[in-house]
């Protein structure tokens, strides 16, 4: 699935990914972090 995701964005297309897994996460070239429905560091 993560293959599926990085041809879809190289093509340029934007992909949001919401996942508790961090090794998922880290495929990601960006991360942003929520906790208690705000954004943190």
């Amino acid at each position: 699935m993560l293959a599926v995701l990085r041809e879809l964005n190289a093509s340029g297309r934007t992909i949001v990914l919401i996942t508790h897994d961090q090794e998922v996460a880290e495929a990601a070239s960006r991360q942003i972090h929520l906790r208690d429905g705000r954004v943190v560091g």
